[in-house]
């Protein structure tokens, strides 16, 4: 007959090797890109699902930040890679123009997200304040 201590022990090996067949959480790797688009380097992060092969075509989205964030942010606010991964689909999240106090385009040292930073993060709407 079994006693209290072996079942107690039975169950902890139960358990443990049940824990050791569980799915392993994805790792959520967003890559950073880079390219040239009338004469200024852009920048991206985007999210590929694990499960990607390259035999299948897989849907795209691109996820833009608002006025002000950057792709760090949107990524943040969105968590869309991990729905990429759960869902099947590659999503991109580019970098809007960034803007300095004189209204120039500027290239800013890295790409982090600073809500006190004098410089401002937005898309070409064709204007100068970038309202419409």
């Amino acid at each position: 007959m079994w006693s209290v201590e072996n079942k107690f022990l039975v169950f902890v090996l139960f358990l443990s090797i049940c824990s050791g067949v569980a799915a392993k959480e994805p790792t959520y790797e967003v890559k950073s890109g880079k390219m040239m688009f009338q004469g200024y380097e852009r920048t991206y992060k985007y999210y590929v699902p694990s499960t990607y092969t390259g035999k299948k075509a897989l849907p795209l989205m691109l996820s833009f930040h608002g006025s002000g964030s950057s792709s760090d942010g949107q990524i943040l606010l969105t968590d869309y890679h991990k729905l990429a991964e759960k869902e099947g689909f590659i999503v991109v999240f580019p970098d809007s123009t960034v803007i300095n106090e004189n209204d120039e385009v500027i290239i800013p040292e890295n790409n982090e997200f600073d809500p006190s930073s004098p410089i401002t993060r937005r898309w070409n709407t064709g204007t100068a304040t970038g309202t419409l």
